[in-house]
């Protein structure tokens, strides 16, 4: 699994807006949360066209991660 360190999903999680489950869990892949974000935009946001952000969420991975 890979470490993740930035995804703009932090601030959702911080926020309240994401809960990453199990409560214990330490590490989570950043397929996993990119997932949760996709989703949280699908279900926040049903009336609006979320291609852009969704189609732009692959950059969200950093060099740095994918080299680990």
């Amino acid at each position: 699994m890979r470490r993740l360190t930035t995804l703009p999903g932090n601030i959702l999680i911080l926020r309240g807006d994401l809960e990453v489950l199990p409560p214990g869990r330490t590490k989570v892949s950043y397929e996993f949360l990119s997932q949760l974000v996709a989703e949280y935009l699908l279900r926040t946001s049903p009336d609006v066209d979320i291609s852009a952000a969704l189609s732009i969420m692959p950059y969200t991975l950093s060099k740095h991660l994918l080299s680990k």
